[in-house]
């Protein structure tokens, strides 16, 4: 989708310059991208009126309307526990599930956690949302590698600091 907005057209030469003073003084409109054209660039500004510093202003720089085009607008995935492969997500939502095993390559499988920690070896009970039928993954922290069932051992990346104290001490 187009759309008419100001912008202001500078030699490609200078564009880093003029791209970080527009961003840092608010000149910026960040959901149009800019154009290229030929050895200058178009950025496209919230308004007309720019007030540029000493060392830009001597550019041979053009402010008018031009068509730029908007941005996709960045889906976030929804919020998740990552261990290995899996992600663990508190919504039961599978849509949501299919989409972060789109977003994610590493990920091979999206479970569900349908129950707090219980009995003696504090484990879980999950569902597969999205993604292999498994709740197997490898993990490595500090160079060690685990291979982990989540439905037969409780397991918490928060605790990588306690497997690092004990395997020193084995």
């Amino acid at each position: 989708m187009t759309v008419s907005q100001w912008g202001i057209k500078v030699p490609k030469s200078k564009g880093e310059s003029f791209r970080r003073y527009l961003l840092a003084n608010g000149d910026w409109c960040p959901n149009l991208k800019p154009i290229p054209d030929g050895d200058y660039l178009v950025f496209p500004t919230v308004s007309e009126s720019i007030t540029l510093p000493d060392e830009l202003a001597d550019c041979d720089c053009d402010i008018k309307k031009y068509e730029f085009e908007s941005r996709a607008a960045v889906r976030e995935p929804a919020r998740h526990e990552l261990i290995g492969g899996i992600a663990i997500m508190q919504d039961d939502d599978v849509s949501e599930a299919e989409y972060l095993l789109k977003s994610r390559p590493s990920i091979h499988t999206v479970l569900h956690c349908e129950s707090p920690v219980f009995g003696e070896y504090r484990i879980k009970k999950f569902r597969v949302l999205a993604g292999k039928e498994t709740t197997r993954t490898s993990y490595i922290e500090y160079n060690n590698r685990f291979t982990i069932d989540l439905a037969v051992a409780y397991f918490s990346a928060r605790l990588a600091n306690e497997r690092q104290r004990v395997l020193r001490l084995m």
